[in-house]
């Protein structure tokens, strides 16, 4: 695969977005991180609280994200797919 012709200029500017990137990414884990030990230290079941939340979170988003793809129209994969288990649940 031939390096990509990219003008040096570019390349030390993408350095340094990424380089910030990454800084601000650990930043937001290492805060979110110590929040959650924070709230597993107050509460005695704080490990049971933070996987109900966030399996709470994650099915909300899996309805969500069915819901808006199912409205696709009238071609869409998963109106077929709930057409067929209507039927078959009949």
């Amino acid at each position: 695969m031939k390096p990509l012709n990219v003008p040096f200029m570019c390349q030390k500017q993408a350095g340094e977005t990424l380089k910030n990137a990454t800084e601000s990414t650990s930043e937001f884990v290492n805060k979110s991180s110590s929040r959650l030990r924070r709230f597993q230290e107050k509460y005695t079941d704080g490990d049971l609280w933070i996987f109900f939340g966030f399996s709470f979170v994650f099915i909300l988003s899996v309805i969500a994200g069915l819901f808006h793809l199912c409205r696709g129209g009238k071609n869409s994969c998963l109106r077929a797919i709930h057409g067929c288990l209507r039927t078959i649940l009949k």
